[in-house]
């Protein structure tokens, strides 16, 4: 998987045993948004319905939502893995170090 390269780098250090759950929860994420989001290649996201009392209603499609679940749980071991941009900016260099000029130094 690409991500095993990134996960590797010297700054994530993730590919620890403590951290095997986490990685395979994110790979099947990241195939379970591949399978939803190919099923919108072919599939509308947003069908009509008809019925007397309403008339006409404009619906999602059901696996909009579980595409958008998916992605949410996707983003946070994303974040986790340190993988998002925002876990990225934190691991820039000189981010978070004391430099020894402090109160607490």
């Amino acid at each position: 998987m690409r991500v095993a390269i990134m996960l590797a780098q010297p700054e994530l250090d993730r590919l620890k045993p403590h951290y095997v759950d986490v990685i395979l929860e994110f790979a099947r994420l990241t195939i379970e948004m591949g399978r939803l989001r190919k099923i919108f290649e072919t599939t509308p996201m947003w069908f009509e319905t008809h019925s007397k009392a309403s008339g006409v209603q404009i619906k999602q499609h059901p696996g909009v939502a579980l595409l958008n679940e998916t992605r949410r749980q996707w983003r946070g071991f994303a974040a986790v893995l340190g993988l998002s941009p925002n876990a990225d900016r934190n691991l820039a260099p000189g981010q978070g170090q004391d430099d020894g000029d402090g109160q607490f130094a």
